[in-house]
């Protein structure tokens, strides 16, 4: 019976063997894939930290245009404003001295505008007032 073990010792360390290859080249395609996924990562994060770094220039740039935009139509406002004011102003007093040089006439204006007025929110209105 011996000799029949030694028969089989040979084969039990081929199949060892094989079952060590095998295991290698698992643990080899193991790491590879492993390699592979790491390095396809890294890859899509450099690219995703690339793409952040050209957004972030433009997304600068587009605060500063709406800055430099939202200025210049405040300045625009202003001014206009301003040119509003001015001939509101001068509208003004543009009528006071017209009531101070023409007083009666005036009252006569003021008069006849209120009749009007209220001639025409009358017929606007019907005949509540």
């Amino acid at each position: 019976m011996n000799t029949d073990a030694n028969q089989f010792k040979p084969l039990g360390q081929k199949a060892q063997a094989a079952v060590d290859k095998a295991a290698g080249s698992t643990q080899d395609a193991i790491r590879s894939t492993h390699d592979t996924a790491h390095r396809v990562l890294y890859k899509g994060a450099d690219k995703v930290d690339e793409a952040g770094s050209q957004a972030a220039p433009a997304a600068d740039k587009g605060v500063v245009d709406g800055q430099l935009c939202r200025g210049q139509g405040q300045g625009k406002t202003e001014r206009r404003l301003g040119s509003v004011r001015q001939r509101a102003q001068k509208a003004s007093d543009s009528a006071m001295d017209y009531v101070k040089d023409e007083p009666i006439r005036a009252m006569l204006i003021a008069a006849a505008t209120a009749a009007v007025l209220m001639t025409l929110l009358k017929t606007m209105v019907g005949s509540r007032i």
